[in-house]
């Protein structure tokens, strides 16, 4: 994840002149409702420097074939061919400064979230881009500040997690314009992961801003309509991408205690864990036999790898890095046969 979420939360108290303190101030929206956008220029992170290292791509392609990965790196997203993990091209677009999360839906097309380094000049959006496709057909901007990861439902509808927004953002597909926009109703306002089962229910991770960090989730039964959620738990851990497979398990990146966790219904405990160094993002593909997981080098948020996980047994089949084309941090890495529920 482009800088970790934790490494951006520190960062975002210190500029505050609040680091340390027990007592610092919560980011609270309105419960059940959106929370007023936090532009990039006003951010308390506007001012720390971020390092980005350009990738020289001599073969820069839209890859088509089902046998790719997508790799959100500092400026752009690496295409690698699966089982061979060679880098075969990237994908840039005019605008996207600093991917973050990716997602690729049912049709093929790939969406990532740019959160776009606050200060960089560069708007914050979600990509899309249908499959094939060199260029973005559509970026999504409306109601967000921090994007930072990006999924879809069985419909296409796109969910965008906006993290110091502080809200969970739907649109139509195609269409910059909020369908839906919903503030966790714990108060704690960073909104870090979200995924939609197969019958429309949506599944919210939140958390808050100081440590002791605690992870809050939630379930929007039925849809985002009408922001009514229950909590279903909460979980002493640092939370980050979160996906679902076939059998309706959660799981979730716990990017401080180094694993994976696996949640089954009812959700209310952890029901098993996978190894992975500071895990940001996490996927499954089509066949649910296979977990992407992005983390960083030995906790060198500068060094990002690929963790390419047998699943449920988490067994490593590949963990790529600087040859591969991983020479910059990461953000999240999904199969072209993504799992979408």
């Amino acid at each position: 994840m482009e800088i970790s979420l934790a490494a951006r939360i520190v960062a975002a108290v210190a500029a505050l002149g609040v680091a340390g303190c027990a007592g610092g101030s919560q980011i609270a929206p309105t419960p059940g409702g959106p929370v007023s956008s936090i532009s990039p220029s006003g951010h308390p992170l506007k001012n720390v420097p971020h390092v980005r290292r350009e990738l020289a791509h001599s073969n820069v392609r839209y890859a088509r074939g089902p046998r790719d990965l997508y790799v959100a790196l500092s400026s752009d997203v690496a295409i690698l061919q699966n089982k061979s993990w060679s880098q075969v091209g990237a994908l840039t677009a005019t605008g996207m400064a600093c991917p973050d999360g990716d997602w690729i839906d049912r049709e093929g097309n790939l969406y990532v979230a740019d959160w776009a380094c606050y200060g960089s000049g560069n708007a914050p959006g979600v990509y899309e881009f249908k499959r094939g496709a060199n260029q973005p057909s559509v970026v999504y901007t409306a109601g967000m500040a921090d994007p930072i990861n990006v999924t879809t439902d069985r419909h296409g509808n796109v969910y965008v997690m906006d993290f110091f927004g502080g809200n969970l953002d739907e649109y139509a597909q195609g269409s910059n314009s909020l369908l839906y926009q919903c503030a966790p109703p714990s108060g704690y306002g960073l909104v870090v992961s979200a995924a939609v089962d197969r019958h429309g229910n949506v599944f919210m991770v939140s958390m808050n801003d100081a440590s002791p960090w605690t992870a809050y989730l939630y379930e929007y039964a039925g849809g985002l309509k009408g922001c009514s959620s229950t909590q279903l738990a909460t979980f002493p851990f640092f939370p980050g991408g979160m996906v679902l497979d076939k059998k309706q398990n959660l799981i979730i990146a716990d990017q401080i205690d180094d694993v994976v966790d696996v949640i089954a219904p009812p959700y209310t405990t952890i029901t098993s864990q996978i190894s992975a160094i500071d895990p940001g993002m996490v996927s499954i593909n089509k066949k649910n036999d296979r977990l992407y997981v992005t983390g960083y080098v030995d906790g060198d948020e500068a060094n990002g790898e690929v963790y390419v996980d047998a699943y449920p047994s988490g067994a490593n089949i590949a963990t790529l890095g600087p040859s591969n084309g991983i020479n910059t941090d990461t953000g999240g890495a999904v199969d072209t046969l993504n799992y979408v529920p």
